[in-house]
């Protein structure tokens, strides 16, 4: 299968997708702003965090003053589930550089992994492009939720918004 069909059909697998990820993205943006965080705090968290449960979980115990050590720990054993998405795809990924290895497994997400996985096992092309293809597409939620969630907090904080707690 050609580079440019495999990005097309990648774009089009991912389009039912983006229909959870908007609310998700709003449910965060506002989450951030009402625990107070700053909304250059929550965009810069969807940069580094992308798992929606583990950046609620992150917000809440900094929020709640947790010790650093037992928030990363949490939000660890919350992405655990990413080290077994690694697993299955390792088989797949085994002769791309070690370069590409580290950019693709960051972006590894519930969403990319799914499609990714399904590719892999429908199709045995080995080309390097084959294999880079269906991660890279898989991505586009997650950009669009990052940029969702600093819409909202911009928005917040523009309309003076800094801290929605109530007392």
């Amino acid at each position: 299968m050609k580079s440019s069909k495999i990005f097309t059909k990648g774009i089009l697998d991912v389009l039912p997708l983006l229909i959870p990820v908007v609310p998700f993205g709003l449910i965060i943006g506002v989450i951030g702003i009402e625990l107070g965080f700053s909304p250059l705090m929550v965009y810069a968290t969807s940069l580094i965090v992308f798992s929606g449960s583990a950046q609620i979980v992150f917000f809440q115990l900094i929020s709640g003053g947790a010790s650093p050590i037992v928030t990363l720990t949490s939000v660890g054993v919350t992405n655990s589930r990413h080290l077994l998405y690694g697993a299955v795809l390792s088989e797949y990924l085994e002769n791309l550089s070690t370069t590409w290895k580290i950019f693709l497994s960051y972006f590894l997400v519930d969403q990319s992994f799914a499609l990714s996985n399904k590719f892999f096992k429908e199709n045995t092309d080995n080309s390097i492009p084959a294999k880079k293809g269906p991660i890279i597409q898989a991505t586009c939620p997650e950009v669009i939720k990052i940029e969702l969630i600093f819409t909202i907090c911009s928005f917040a904080n523009s309309i003076g918004i800094k801290d929605c707690n109530a007392g």
